[in-house]
């Protein structure tokens, strides 16, 4: 009886020494992985919005705008034209 207590104590100890290292490294690597995909994710997040709205023109009706210059502005933000459907 006592030596089966001491067998069953024995395997308890084996699981603990394994799922204690195992749970610390399979935490880090999530953690490791979070702040990787977060820094991924923050770098590109305003590439195309801060190009695209960086530059606000504003056009009202009876605004004297020359075509020209529009163009090149849609044209410097990344605009192009397409043939009419």
């Amino acid at each position: 009886m006592r030596r089966r207590r001491y067998k069953i104590l024995f395997i308890l100890f084996c699981i603990l020494i394994i799922l204690i290292p195992g749970i610390f490294l399979i935490s880090w690597y999530e953690m490791y992985l979070k702040r990787l995909i977060n820094e991924e994710f923050n770098k590109k997040r305003w590439d195309l919005p801060s190009r695209i709205y960086s530059d606000l023109e504003v056009l009202q009706p009876g605004d004297n705008i020359y075509q020209r210059d529009l163009k090149g502005k849609l044209q410097r933000l990344g605009y192009r034209e397409i043939s009419p459907i």
